[in-house]
């Protein structure tokens, strides 16, 4: 996903088109495209054309507090095309321990599901961060949030029981519940349950 958006990036700047409207395009599609995922975003960090340009162009939604770059989106119409929705840059968004990591060691990362708030939605989650390379070195990340409870919705459809009164669990190596027939126990840890 990164590389696509460097590439994107590239052929912009070949053709004179602005870089963050083919960021924002190339996000929209890949969160449109993905039926799981809730938030996407492209992180810059530090001084930047981008946040340069947001600033020319008053475009604050793409600015975080400390004049970094970010584009962040929502797919508000999961089960249509379209209905991606630019919210405010979120501070909170670089401050996730996957991020913060990606952006050190320019690995792929993954987070630690939990419950996100952004905007007006709260889901429960997994971020996925790669970072973002220009010219051979780390300028931030790009990330996605994916739903794990429409993952859930999916799996625990009572059309695909097998067995009447069966129950489906799904624990991580930590202990974390990430989906259960009991909503109640998502979340959770089996370690705390006595």
């Amino acid at each position: 996903m990164a590389q696509l958006a460097i590439d994107s990036t590239l052929k912009a700047q070949a053709n004179g088109g602005e870089d963050s409207e083919i960021f924002h395009e190339f996000l929209s599609k890949a969160l449109d495209d993905d039926e799981y995922a809730s938030f996407a975003y492209m992180y810059i960090k530090g001084d930047s054309k981008y946040a340069d340009l947001a600033k020319t162009n008053g475009t604050n939604n793409y600015l975080l507090d400390n004049g970094d770059f970010m584009i962040l989106i929502e797919d508000k119409d999961k089960a249509n095309k379209g209905g991606i929705a630019t919210l405010k840059a979120d501070n909170n968004i670089i401050n996730l321990p996957p991020v913060i990591k990606t952006v050190q060691d320019g690995a792929l990362n993954a987070g630690i599901p939990h419950r996100f708030s952004i905007g007006n939605l709260k889901v429960f989650g997994v971020n996925i961060v790669a970072p973002l390379t220009i010219n051979g070195k780390i300028q931030g990340a790009v990330g996605i949030v994916v739903n794990i409870d429409k993952i859930s919705e999916n799996i625990l459809d009572p059309k695909r029981r097998v067995f009447d009164k069966e129950r489906k669990v799904l624990i991580d190596s930590s202990g974390l519940v990430l989906m259960h027939t009991n909503s109640d126990n998502i979340g959770s840890n089996i370690k705390d349950k006595k």
